[in-house]
Order: C-alpha cells, then sequence, then structure tokens
C-alpha cells in the first residue's frame, strides 16, 4: 500500500492539475504582417487626410475620384 502511495504524490497531482493546453496566438510572421499592414494603412489615411486638407477640406466626388487614382483604390470601398 505504500508503494501505491508513492506513485500519486501531491507533486505529480498538482502538476497534473495545473497543466492546461497552450493556447496557440498568431505566429510572429502573421503579427509582423499584420502590423506592417496596419502601418501601411495609417500612412494612406494620413497621406488621403493631407490631400482632402491641402484641397479645401470638403470632399466632392471630383476631389474623391482624384483619390482614387492618386492613391490607386476606389475611394469608400473599405480597405
Amino acid at each position: 500500500m505504500a508503494r501505491d502511495l508513492a506513485l500519486y504524490d501531491d507533486a505529480t497531482i498538482d502538476a497534473t492539475i495545473t497543466k492546461a493546453p497552450a493556447v496557440k496566438g498568431p505566429s510572429v510572421w502573421t503579427r509582423m504582417l499584420e502590423a506592417f499592414a496596419s502601418s501601411r494603412r495609417r500612412q494612406a489615411e494620413s497621406a488621403v487626410e493631407r490631400y482632402i486638407a491641402m484641397n479645401g477640406g470638403r470632399l466632392t466626388d471630383n476631389m474623391e475620384r482624384d483619390i482614387s487614382r492618386k492613391f490607386g483604390r476606389m475611394a469608400g470601398d473599405g480597405l
């Protein structure tokens, strides 16, 4: 009986109870790509804001077309 108790000491029980499955998050590569995309998005938004401010501060249909041509995407298509 003493031998059976030795197989299940407190350290073994505690280690078994406290082990939780590892939660995998995004990889380093994925986090880097997301950070790069986020940075580029902020730069583009800032450039569009400057362009609008330099051209009167009101977004018109004509300015929206100019922005689409200048920045390569249809304005308002929701990145």
